[in-house]
């Protein structure tokens, strides 16, 4: 049982006239960790502050290098992470302390969690996002129950669970993990499959999520796994080295985005079935992308197709026109 003591605090007493009328400290790392932690930037997700550093040294009044050099103390200490590009701070024990959730931080109802999820999807891009969500896939996996699986649902992951396997070794990407699997010990053999390789799949689900948001930004996460889907993906990687799979996979997604791209296709192109149909995936696991499509009315049928060009492992893909660049 947790006896920490806690208060609640309005995040809009920072912009409450009567409080900004008060005499004011100098910049100092304390302060700035006070208003890290409540102030009007935070988003739903305990311990997230959305916002340019130039603009959050706008609203406490200082100057933009005073800011930087208390942000950086903090940072120093492993109090807090920064994706300045991104307008992104991540506050490192909001979540996770010592690797368990912490319990001040639990969203005690459904609509807590779901108000999380929508938080979490406009969230920008970036490598902070991928440490992010792996801390998120630890503290639902932790907590379990529906709750947690509200929060899956409206983000676009697989349902979690109430415990992390033990990590599968076929790499990882960006460091994202897998958010684990579900009905361990389960007779069922996509469920075996699932224990070796869920964190594979969950890793497409989060993939395909990330391009639909960058296609649409108004437009929701959806859950993009269902049984067969998942079960054609998991056939196509089971035969791969477990080495191998996350590069194989991850070259796979590389070519059906590019294509999408290419093709202008609508965002609901970006699902499973469109990666793991069993031709589109030999197609995407190959690196075979077809020209871009002619457009026939708003339908957006095909009216031709350019003859396929073949991208080996070592190409790089050029997006804007889905055939290979040449070597250097």
């Amino acid at each position: 049982m947790d006896d920490r003591i806690y208060r609640k605090v309005e995040i809009d007493v920072w912009e409450a006239s009567d409080f900004r009328a008060l005499s004011r400290p100098k910049p100092n790392a304390q302060t700035l960790w006070l208003w890290l932690l409540s102030c009007p930037r935070t988003v739903a997700i305990p311990g997230v502050i959305k916002g340019r550093l130039s603009a959050m040294a706008g609203d406490l009044e200082w100057p933009l290098r005073s800011f930087r050099k208390c942000l950086d103390e903090i940072v120093a200490a492993g109090m807090a992470e920064v994706d300045e590009a991104a307008g992104l701070v991540v506050l490192t024990r909001a979540l996770l302390v010592d690797g368990k959730p912490r319990p001040t931080a639990r969203p005690r109802t459904k609509n807590t969690a779901k108000a999380w999820g929508d938080a979490y999807i406009k969230l920008p891009s970036c490598a902070l996002l991928d440490s992010l969500t792996a801390r998120l896939r630890t503290f639902f996996d932790q907590i379990g129950g529906e709750i947690a699986n509200v929060f899956a649902e409206r983000v676009g992951w697989s349902k979690v669970g109430v415990s992390v396997p033990p990590p599968v070794e076929c790499g990882t990407h960006h460091g994202t993990q897998g958010s684990g699997i579900r009905d361990q010990g389960s007779p069922d053999p996509l469920s075996r499959a699932r224990e070796a390789m869920g964190p594979l799949v969950d890793h497409a689900i989060d993939r395909l999520n990330a391009a639909r948001r960058k296609v649409d930004p108004t437009a929701s996460p959806i859950p993009l796994i269902a049984d067969q889907p998942c079960r054609e993906l998991l056939d196509h990687l089971r035969p791969i080295d477990a080495g191998e799979r996350m590069a194989v996979l991850d070259r796979a997604i590389d070519v059906m985005l590019a294509t999408l791209d290419a093709r202008r296709d609508p965002v609901g192109e970006y699902r499973m079935a469109m990666l793991s149909g069993e031709k589109a995936w030999a197609r995407w696991r190959d690196g075979t992308v077809a020209g871009a499509r002619g457009r026939d009315g708003p339908a957006g049928r095909a009216t031709g197709r350019a003859p396929p060009a073949r991208i080996d492992s070592t190409d790089e893909i050029d997006p804007t026109t889905i055939r290979p660049r040449p070597r250097a």
